[in-house]
Order: structure tokens, then sequence, then C-alpha cells
């Protein structure tokens, strides 16, 4: 009985220490991605880079990033952001836009999920998010892609 007592005991730590090896390990990319890759036109529409305020990624703390606007035929403003990092360590959280907008003034009136259709025909369900602050209302669609799906 004692025998098997101490078999079971050794079986569960080591169980735990093999359990947090998993935990905490991280498998880093090969390289960071390539924004360049994303166009900066099309036949609808142009694009430029533009930044934040340097405190903002000094919050945010993102390997690397791309803030693009884009302008179509007709004249209407749309915004890509795009942030990269290479490891989330365990324990921190994600820079949610659910978290960020309210401390950025916005409101956030309706969040939903959207299916969206991506280059070869992958549907991936993202966030389209409605906001609003004093004077201004925007929709807006986000995701977060992690190492674990």
């Amino acid at each position: 009985m004692k025998t098997a007592a101490i078999i079971a005991s050794v079986i569960i730590v080591l169980g735990g220490v093999f359990g947090n090896f998993l935990r905490f390990s991280e498998q880093m990319p090969d390289h960071p991605p390539d924004f360049s890759i994303i166009p900066y036109t099309t036949d609808d529409y142009y694009g430029e880079e533009r930044r934040f305020a340097e405190a903002s990624y000094e919050v945010l703390k993102a390997d690397t990033t791309t803030l693009r606007r884009y302008v179509d035929t007709d004249g209407t403003i749309y915004w890509l952001f795009v942030a990269y990092f290479s490891s989330q360590k365990y324990g921190s959280q994600i820079h949610s836009p659910k978290h960020c907008l309210p401390g950025g003034g916005w409101k956030i009136q309706k969040l939903e999920p959207f299916p969206f259709t991506f280059p070869g025909g992958v549907v991936h369900e993202i966030n389209r998010v409605t906001i609003q602050a004093p004077g201004a209302k925007q929709v807006m669609f986000y995701w977060f892609e992690t190492r674990t799906g």
C-alpha cells in the first residue's frame, strides 16, 4: 500500500513538472512578419503608412506594427492596424480593443461575430465592432491569432 502511494505521488509530481514545462515553454517564430507584402495600392485604394503617438507604442510593446490609411476612389477612408508580438508572455493579456478603446474615449456600441472570407477562400470568424466617441462613429473589425489558434 505504501509503495503504491509513493508511485502515485511520483507520477503526480512528474506530471505537474511536465505540465508546467509545456505551459511555460515558448515556440519562437523563425522570422517576424513582413508587412511590406501588404499592398499600398490596388485598383480601388491608395494607402500610406502612418504612426500613432509614440506613447501608444510604448504601452503596446509590440515587436513590429503597421498602421495604414487607405482611401478609396470615392474618398472614403479606411484604416488598417496590425501588431505582431513574437512572444506572448504567460499571464499577460492581449491588447484587446475592448480594453483600449474605452481608455481612449470610445464607447463600444455593438460587438458581434462576423464571418470574413480571406484570400484563398478561408472563412474565419472575426469581431465586428461599432464604436462611438463625441462627434464620431466608426465600424472596426479585429481578431487575434495566437500560437494555440
